[in-house]
């Protein structure tokens, strides 16, 4: 299953010190946060693509959590 080693993930991430902190002092929310990153990393729906769907290619996006925090990275 992919969703378990994702939620590690983000759940690392979020466990950080550092970002702790960073959420903390800017007051957002953690449940919200994660679920976002949870979207962001879940793959794209099966759809047929458009135009628009082929300029703004997120497929990039899926090692976000990597990206935020080098330290996560495998």
């Amino acid at each position: 299953m992919r969703a378990q080693p994702v939620d590690r993930r983000i759940a690392e991430l979020l466990n950080d010190p550092l970002t702790s902190l960073i959420i903390r002092a800017d007051g957002v929310d953690r449940a919200r946060l994660a679920a976002q990153l949870r979207r962001v990393a879940a793959p794209p729906r099966a759809s047929a693509p458009t135009r628009l769907d082929e300029r703004r290619s997120w497929s990039g996006l899926t090692r976000l959590p990597a990206v935020l925090c080098g330290a996560c990275a495998p």
